[in-house]
């Protein structure tokens, strides 16, 4: 398991189940009993893979059982058992998985952890990459700097991370240690915003759920609800988001609620579909970067974002590749792949209980001409908590 969950000890009543189970049915396939087909395909999965990196484990077993765990524990693993034994949160699998963008992806993360655990006696292991992403698809338990157990475990990561499953020493990937070169890149450039206060392009609304207006040199958002999130478009029809482009800005959030784990940021897309991608950052040092409909990819942790300040944080896409940035400082990027980026709408999202400062913004492309007003006014969607569906396991 990762994240919170923590391995546990089977206790004398499991353990006695299991020397019940296994001793009252001598059929030949008690030692693999696998409760669903879609669980058996992950574990046959591993399986396959394990073969490839030489192991066989076919005298080893294995139960695997959905069950209600607690603490917001994904899955367990009883280690040192033959067969080994694994539960999965039913709900977490059913509710929170199901339906996701990233779902298959997901699930096989969670089952390859949880037999990492019993077959390849694997530990949790919290070490890092150079650009602060995990080593291992093993981390888990009490995570430093309270971070989630989020990986970006899809694309050109896959591979990276299944190697070092089944071999710990693993050399570090390529990706953990790039830096782009764009300097060659031609674009038109239009500043949207300065520290002037110019404010054709902003949005402005004044209710009691949320108000927006240019202030003191500032645009600032401010959001009451204390159970919901905002987009906030910039008034301006800028570009297609199929093309390239990259989009900064620099915002501080500051919390109402005086949460430091509240995020404000960036997205990119067509939120009347459920279309964008975002990057978020709090005061906790953190950066989180997704689309609609998916768990988070990643939460990165850097001290270069300054606590409670303004911090510059930009989104780019070449080709079919995101690079995301903080304080100019190049720190993440992933392949589209079967993920799409559309539509024209750009602009801010604004967590509950919390008002964002945004003093720059600055939108450049090398691929569309740059217009300076909507032939509509776009539109505030409200949207879910995306910034805490973090995975638990």
């Amino acid at each position: 398991m990762k994240s919170n969950a923590k391995i546990h000890l089977l206790s004398f009543v499991s353990a006695l189940f299991l020397c019940i189970l296994c001793a009252c049915n001598n059929s030949s396939d008690v030692a693999y009993d696998v409760e669903t087909s879609e669980l058996d395909s992950y574990a046959q999965k591993f399986f396959s893979y394990a073969t490839q990196y030489g192991y066989d484990f076919s005298n080893d077993g294995l139960i695997m059982r959905f069950a209600d765990l607690s603490d917001g524990t994904a899955g367990q693993c009883y280690m040192n058992r033959i067969p080994i034994y694994i539960e999965i949160d039913y709900d977490y699998w059913t509710n929170t998985l199901t339906g996701k963008g990233n779902e298959a992806d997901l699930k096989e993360d969670l089952i390859f952890h949880e037999m990492g655990h019993g077959f390849l006696q694997r530990l949790h292991t919290n070490v890092t990459l150079a650009n602060s992403e995990w080593k291992s698809i093993m981390c888990g338990d009490e995570l430093p700097n309270n971070r989630s157990s989020n990986i970006s475990y899809r694309g050109m990561r896959k591979d990276y991370y299944i190697q070092e499953l089944f071999d710990s020493t693993a050399t570090a990937p390529w990706w953990s240690t790039y830096s782009p070169d764009f300097s060659s890149v031609e674009a038109s450039e239009r500043t949207l915003m300065t520290a002037s206060g110019e404010s054709r392009y902003w949005y402005t609304v004044s209710n009691d759920t949320l108000s927006a207006a240019v202030s003191n040199n500032q645009y600032v958002i401010t959001n009451n609800l204390t159970s919901s999130n905002f987009l906030i478009p910039i008034n301006f029809s800028q570009l297609d988001a199929s093309g390239n482009f990259y989009f900064e800005a620099t915002i501080q959030t500051v919390s109402t609620a005086a949460d430091s784990s509240v995020y404000g940021g960036i997205y990119v897309g067509n939120p009347n579909t459920a279309d964008y991608h975002y990057l978020l950052c709090n005061n906790d040092n953190k950066i989180m970067v997704s689309k609609t409909n998916c768990l988070p990819f990643v939460q990165m942790y850097t001290t270069d974002l300054v606590a409670n300040a303004a911090n510059k944080i930009a989104i780019r896409r070449q080709a079919d590749s995101i690079y995301i940035y903080q304080n100019d400082t190049f720190m993440y990027h992933y392949e589209l792949g079967d993920f799409t980026m559309s539509g024209n709408s750009i602009g801010f999202y604004v967590g509950s209980a919390s008002s964002l400062y945004v003093t720059n913004a600055t939108i450049k492309s090398s691929s569309s001409i740059l217009r300076q007003m909507p032939a509509t006014k776009p539109e505030i969607v409200a949207v879910e908590d995306i910034a805490r569906l973090n995975v638990k396991y």
